[in-house]
């Protein structure tokens, strides 16, 4: 199904609010934060990024996930493979 500009400006919505609420109205962080979708295994595709667009840093969200969701997830330790084979500082929050 192709997408639309809806969906793109859906996706994006809530980061901006959070962007618009966190970084300092003047500064540069606005022009350097970007958001990407990517396909395929998560960290493959942030590690594919980061590696063509010169990223200075990755932020990830982590979170312990209930046994049931885990359980069906083919590798439920991504992030410990991100940080280990990222080519710049990995910054994981809650």
């Amino acid at each position: 199904m192709p997408t639309s500009a809806n969906t793109a400006e859906e996706f994006t919505e809530p980061f901006q609010h959070w962007i618009r609420d966190h970084v300092p109205e003047h500064s540069d962080l606005h022009n350097r934060i970007r958001f990407e979708r990517g396909f395929g295994p998560a960290t493959d595709s942030i590690l594919d990024f980061a590696a063509k667009a010169g990223v200075d840093m990755i932020v990830i969200s982590v979170r312990e996930l209930d046994p049931i969701t885990a359980a069906h997830l083919p590798k439920s330790d991504s992030a410990h493979d991100l940080v280990s084979r990222a080519p710049c500082p990995v910054l994981t929050i809650r």
